[in-house]
């Protein structure tokens, strides 16, 4: 059921019915999370007191929460599987036609944790971690 607003505007939070699509599989969205931050320099004088502020290494993380789904319980437990994916894989987020995916998530990301929440009393649930560097290539491989 979709939500119904009566007073101010508000964004709401989700839409309850989006999915995520990333390159390892896709999930009901129930939340989501994303995050800019950078790293911060301060200059200070001689006596200690900040004159100047530099950002750097601008980077977004991206935390997404949702139901696990597909048309039979087997290939249920395989979307499990690959959306738990190891620390350091790369992830792909497309924009999947929804308010709660909007163009600021897509892209590709590296997954710092992926988490999977499972209860006899409710749908198995996935947790997220994702991050990208604004000036960094996350599909070159070092050697």
């Amino acid at each position: 059921m979709a939500q119904t607003q009566k007073g101010t505007a508000v964004w709401w939070g989700t839409a309850g019915e989006g999915t995520l699509t990333v390159s390892i599989g896709t999930l009901y969205t129930d939340t989501l999370t994303y995050a800019r931050t950078s790293d911060v320099r301060e200059i200070t004088d001689g006596q200690g007191d900040t004159k100047g502020v530099v950002f750097h290494n601008h980077n977004a993380t991206a935390r997404f929460s949702g139901t696990v789904f597909s048309t039979t319980k087997a290939l249920a437990a395989t979307q499990l599987a690959a959306l738990t994916p190891e620390a350091g894989t790369l992830v792909t987020v497309t924009n999947s036609g929804t308010d709660d995916i909007d163009t600021r998530n897509t892209g590709k990301y590296l997954c710092m944790s992926a988490t999977q929440n499972r209860t006899s009393t409710g749908p198995c649930t996935v947790d997220l971690e994702l991050k990208q560097w604004e000036h960094t290539d996350l599909t070159t491989t070092m050697s």
